[in-house]
C-alpha cells in the first residue's frame, strides 16, 4: 500500500510541477485521446474524470485495478503515467488508494451485493473533515477539499436504512 501511495505522490508532482512550468504547458487531452488510449490499452474505464489540466481513468482488466493519468504537451502528444492499485484475483470487498495533493481517494467496490446494497459512503480524514456521498459507483473518484488536507482515516459504507455495511481503517 505504502508503494503505490509514493508512487502517486511521485506523479502528481511531476505532474504539477509541469503544469506550472511556463516552457511545458500541459493540457487536458480531448475524449477523443482519452477514447482511442483506452482501446487501445485493452482497459475496462471504471470512473473517468477529467482535472484543471489532465484526466484521470481508473480501469480493470481480467488481472488488475488501476489508474491512468492522461495529458497532452503544447504539441498535443497524448502522455501517461500508470500505477496499479491492486490484483484483481486477491481483492477484499473494496480496493482503496488515496493521495494528498491533489487531494482524492479513489475506492472501488468489487462485491456486486455490497455495491447494490451501498447507498452512501463517508470518508473520514485525520483533519476530522468527512465527506459523503450518495452518488455510488463501482469506481468512485472523490476529491477532498483543498482547504486543511489531510490523510485518510477510514471508509465507512451504509446501506438505505444508515446502517453500517462495512468500515475499513487506515
Amino acid at each position: 500500500m505504502k508503494f503505490i501511495i509514493i508512487s502517486i505522490l511521485i506523479t502528481i508532482v511531476i505532474l504539477h510541477g509541469c503544469s506550472n512550468s511556463k516552457e511545458n504547458q500541459y493540457f487536458r487531452p480531448t475524449q477523443k485521446q482519452v477514447d482511442e488510449f483506452i482501446i487501445d490499452h485493452g482497459i475496462t474505464p471504471l470512473e473517468t474524470k477529467q482535472f484543471e489540466n489532465y484526466t484521470m481513468v481508473v480501469y480493470e482488466t481480467p488481472t488488475v485495478e488501476g489508474y491512468f493519468i492522461l495529458w497532452t504537451n503544447e504539441n498535443g502528444d497524448l502522455k501517461s503515467t500508470h500505477s496499479e492499485m491492486a490484483s484483481r484475483l486477491n481483492n477484499g470487498p473494496i480496493s482503496v488508494m488515496f493521495n494528498e495533493k491533489p487531494a482524492y481517494v479513489i475506492l472501488i467496490i468489487h462485491e456486486k451485493v455490497l455495491l447494490k446494497k451501498t447507498k452512501k459512503i463517508q470518508l473520514l480524514f485525520t483533519n476530522n473533515e468527512i465527506i459523503e456521498s450518495e452518488d455510488i459507483n463501482k469506481a468512485m473518484i472523490v476529491l477532498q477539499s483543498n482547504d486543511n488536507i489531510s490523510t485518510l482515516e477510514k471508509i465507512v459504507l451504509f446501506d438505505e436504512n444508515g446502517q453500517k455495511l462495512l468500515e475499513e481503517q487506515f
